[in-house]
């Protein structure tokens, strides 16, 4: 079959929808002819996806790439967008103000719209049209105009944040999740891109729960899938956590607010147990890392080291000798550091929430329901409690994940995706 598939984010070098974009490709290329459509830089220009498929090419010169691709540049009306994003809500994050960011998106996709017309005169009519990624469910490009059995996700992104869930020093974020609420809401309302899109659409792939609660109101054709897979495993030998020893933790991922480390270390403040039986690591950097380091020096915990950046290789070594993930995170859709525990077979601890519930549900992880802030860290307080003292926890969970994670690996997703296109062609 011939997919045409929009994938705003594709590198094998990056995590998250770009990850997302590569594997699932790049497998599905195996048993298709795909045709891609790709961004040749994100809007902010911090990253190039066509400089990181050229860097794939020259590092792998006998690597077969299977699927052509066509690297679109950004619209000169979406540059525009960008710079004014940039110069006045850079400090809001990477994609700075939602809005104007996807409004510079939809500009793209436009633009996607009348190149993949042009290029059907080149490869033929295709079987199917995929929009890929942005994730967004606020985003659902404009293939679903053509005249081809249209594919929309994986999509997430419908979750209420709760803002009560930050630390009250986070004023600034607060609002941000205020603001992205909001726009959230009138979205469900009142896009009417969104509304017509999945009702044309012959199969939606939900993350959570609630977006597929979201997506019903429009249609039943709908699939829960996880927008990140597991890679192949590389530990298939079930941890047994010793008993005698301190409890290896590790939590790794952009210090932010949105991330919530500081849940994980004033949890571990308001217990002497905590501090006297675990080790924690702690990996990455971001905007709130010294300001981390120095609430865990001034409150004395001495059992938190943190070490900064290291390369993907360097913590996944250090996954496969850790017992336990902690993931703290307020707003995610699924999450790449908790596929890459689960890969080291590593259990993990995180809220019950977004595309980890799936994991959860299997019993490959503990959740916790995401409350206010103090409350927050009095569960996993009492949880990581729970976990240290009683090992049998972590081993019970380890066996879970030899036998559910390969259910959620990129070659099932892909799998998946390549049924349904073959059924409805």
């Amino acid at each position: 079959m011939r997919i045409f598939i929009s994938a705003h984010e594709i590198s094998p070098f990056l995590g998250s929808e770009a990850r997302t974009g590569w594997h699932l490709i790049n497998l599905l290329s195996k048993n298709h002819e795909v045709i891609v459509f790709a961004a040749e830089t994100n809007q902010m220009k911090t990253e190039s996806y066509l400089e990181h498929f050229n860097r794939f090419n020259a590092l792998n010169p006998s690597s077969e790439i299977r699927f052509k691709i066509y690297f679109i540049d950004q619209p000169i009306i979406t540059k525009i967008i960008a710079s004014i994003n940039k110069f006045f809500f850079s400090k809001l994050g990477p994609i700075g103000n939602p809005f104007l960011y996807f409004q510079g998106v939809k500009f793209w996709e436009l633009k996607v719209l009348f190149e993949v017309k042009r290029k059907i005169l080149i490869h033929g009519k295709p079987d199917a049209v995929h929009h890929l990624n942005h994730i967004t469910f606020r985003e659902p490009g404009f293939l679903w105009m053509l005249p081809y059995p249209f594919f929309w996700g994986p999509v997430s992104g419908s979750l209420i944040v709760k803002s009560d869930a930050l630390n009250h020093r986070y004023q600034l974020q607060k609002l941000i999740i205020k603001i992205r609420n909001l726009i959230n809401l009138i979205s469900m309302r009142f896009n009417f891109r969104v509304k017509i899109a999945s009702k044309k659409a012959i199969k939606i792939y939900t993350v959570t729960s609630e977006d597929k609660i979201f997506f019903q109101k429009n249609t039943d054709k709908i699939e829960m899938l996880l927008d990140v897979g597991l890679n192949n495993s590389i530990n298939e030998i079930n941890k047994i956590p010793s008993s005698s020893k301190k409890l290896k933790i590790i939590w790794a991922g952009r210090i932010d607010a949105f991330k919530s480390l500081d849940t994980l270390i004033y949890a571990v403040n308001q217990s002497k147990y905590l501090q006297l039986n675990t080790m924690i690591s702690v990996f990455g950097d971001g905007p709130n890392y010294l300001e981390m380091k120095k609430i865990t020096s001034d409150l004395n915990i001495t059992n938190i080291h943190f070490h900064g950046h290291v390369d993907h290789k360097s913590l996944k070594d250090h996954l496969l000798r850790t017992d336990l993930l902690v993931h703290t995170s307020i707003k995610e859709a699924s999450s790449s550091i908790v596929s890459e525990a689960i890969e080291s077979n590593t259990p993990f601890l995180s809220h019950y929430a977004f595309g980890l519930v799936q994991f959860i549900d299997k019993g490959m992880g503990v959740g916790i329901e995401i409350k206010g802030f103090q409350d927050n860290i009095e569960n996993f307080k009492l949880e990581l409690e729970a976990i240290t003292k009683n090992r049998n926890i972590l081993i019970e969970l380890s066996e879970n994940i030899l036998k559910s994670k390969n259910e959620f690996s990129w070659g099932s997703i892909a799998t998946k995706l390549s049924t349904n296109y073959i059924n409805h062609r």
